[in-house]
């Protein structure tokens, strides 16, 4: 076992990195503190109040528990779905895969430390969406020291079944196909599948409960409910059979239900455990050799293709061709910088669409519609939501540390660093302009004016140029340079958090005002759009002048 943690704690040291030294390293890591310090608990307040809202519907009809099952099976879905990224990207397609295979290291010892760095991994995300459930719950219902012990297992070993599920699959497809050669494009796929797999579960719950909301027997059914304390947890999905059980356990009124259930939480997690241990012995080292190679193909260039990839272009626009094929090519790039702006549209749109809900949403627009003074408020939300959209997209705010090595050939060749910045912010406001364009689309759609929307088109192309430099500026001040997968250069990257802390002061005050002020709306717009204008201008000027000062020490 020692073996094992001596292997978990280099994987995990090789998955942080920061090119600063000494003293400037140490400014770095008291300001990502600071971040961290400011940013969390505000994170989990709007969190925790979304969460109590929850429990106090839920409260009325004596289903309490059902907060927590939701939560468990929430933090598994999500598990599923970004572990298989890790998955694949740590256990095939690290750099340290090369140092180690030649260790004399059994392949179960390899796999597990490898097993429990992504583990640990999921914790971050785990702290977001657990705690603050456990934290209501547990207050509101006064839970004693038992609820919270059984808590803490829960949430120590809840990852294990959905990380053994990814873990399963991935040594499957790695040991009996082919597909290792084209690893971008199998990490593409996979990532994908992942995500469809999840948006197929929200869309299938959604219709399910659509049926039975439209049911004869839905007051029946209501009244069973509130006779019945807690009943609905039974009708959680068995695919995650852990977060059941666990929420049977945390959640039950006795002591030997309560230690039963535990038992039996660890007794599935520790099979899982060694289902995977058994496996990965028979499949990993014969799946993990040869991955640091990659396949090619052929291709015969022709002379039209040869003169257009010769024709002089101006260096602002082949760089920023060049920032667009490298987030299309690299898979971890394409999927939490690009993907997001398919996923977010329809994970809104299809539920609504298999519940039929289109007609009620344009009902409900026409309403608010005809009352000019809702424009203020229309306004105001729709800034902040494009403020908050842009802020947690990472391409801008992981511009530099995507880089990585190559940051150094950069800053040699004959392109001034204001062109490759100014590159690296047009490629960010394209990006996010798409999902703007999409709820345009949407708004026509559901009836709102369209000089409403060219107005509130146009302020949101305001904001993500302002984000975007907000963003770079922020990636300039402290990137991550170090990583040995491209995953770790934005997933592991603290920037987008601390721009995401920004946006969610700029977004609220802006809302706020705009919303509380009560002057006509167009005042409150031209007001709004005329401070945006002005801080894109104060950006501008410090990426030109700091920005590019910044840049230049950068590997120094």
């Amino acid at each position: 076992m020692n073996r094992v943690l001596l292997l978990t704690k280099i994987f995990l040291k090789t998955g942080f990195g920061n090119t600063r030294r000494g003293k400037r390293k140490t400014n770095s890591k008291i300001v990502n503190a600071l971040i961290l310090l400011f940013t969390v608990p505000m994170i989990m307040f709007g969190i925790g109040g979304m969460t109590f809202g929850i429990f106090e519907v839920l409260h009325q009809l004596n289903q309490e528990g059902l907060l927590i099952g939701m939560a468990y099976n929430l933090i598994s879905i999500v598990i599923f779905i970004f572990g298989i990224m890790s998955v694949i990207s740590i256990f095939y397609f690290s750099k340290d895969i090369d140092f180690v295979l030649p260790l004399p290291f059994k392949a179960h010892e390899i796999s597990l430390a490898k097993f429990i760095t992504v583990i640990i991994y999921q914790y971050m995300i785990q702290v977001f969406i657990l705690l603050p459930p456990i934290g209501i719950y547990g207050f509101k219902t006064g839970a004693g020291i038992g609820f919270y012990l059984v808590s803490i297992i829960c949430f120590i070993l809840m990852p294990i079944l959905p990380v053994t599920y990814c873990s399963l699959i991935a040594m499957l497809l790695m040991r009996f196909t082919n597909l290792a050669k084209h690893k971008d494009a199998f990490r593409v796929v996979t990532g994908l599948i992942a995500i469809f797999i999840a948006v197929g579960i929200n869309i299938f719950s959604n219709t399910l409960g659509s049926r039975a909301g439209s049911s004869g027997d839905a007051q029946q059914f209501l009244n069973n409910l509130i006779a019945n304390k807690n009943s609905a947890v039974a009708g959680l999905s068995n695919f995650f059979i852990t977060a059941k059980i666990g929420t049977y356990a945390t959640i039950a009124e006795s002591s030997s239900k309560m230690a039963i259930n535990l038992v039996l939480f660890v007794l599935i997690n520790a099979l899982a455990l060694v289902v995977f241990i058994v496996i990965a012995d028979k499949l990993y080292l014969k799946g993990a050799v040869g991955n640091s190679e990659s396949f090619g193909g052929r291709k015969e260039l022709k002379k039209e293709a040869l003169d257009k990839s010769t024709k002089e272009k101006s260096q602002l626009m082949t760089w920023f061709n060049k920032e667009l094929l490298l987030l299309f090519r690299t898979p971890a790039y394409l999927l939490n910088c690009i993907s997001t702006i398919i996923i977010i549209p329809v994970a809104f749109a299809m539920p609504m669409i298999a519940q039929g809900g289109i007609g009620k949403i344009n009902e409900a627009a026409k309403s608010v519609l005809a009352d000019t003074h809702s424009f203020n408020i229309i306004i105001g939300v729709a800034f902040a939501v494009v403020i908050f959209f842009t802020a947690t997209n990472p391409t801008a705010s992981t511009s530099i540390s995507r880089e990585g090595d190559n940051l150094y050939i950069s800053k040699f060749l004959p392109v001034s660093f204001m062109t490759q910045i100014m590159a690296k912010v047009l490629t960010s406001v394209l990006i996010n302009s798409l999902l703007v364009i999409i709820f345009m689309i949407a708004g026509i759609v559901i009836g709102v004016p369209v000089t409403l929307l060219l107005l509130i088109f146009i302020l949101a192309i305001l904001e993500i140029f302002m984000f975007s430099m907000l963003g770079i500026l922020i990636d300039l001040q402290s990137p991550k340079l170090v990583w040995d997968d491209e995953q770790k250069a934005v997933k592991q990257n603290l920037n987008p958090l601390k721009c995401v802390l920004i946006g969610l002061v700029i977004g609220g005050v802006g809302a706020v005002a705009t919303i509380f002020i009560g002057a006509n709306y167009l005042i409150s717009y031209f007001g709004l759009a005329l401070i945006t204008l002005v801080l894109n201008i104060v950006l501008y000027k410090i990426l030109s002048t700091v920005g590019v000062k910044m840049f230049s020490n950068l590997t120094d």
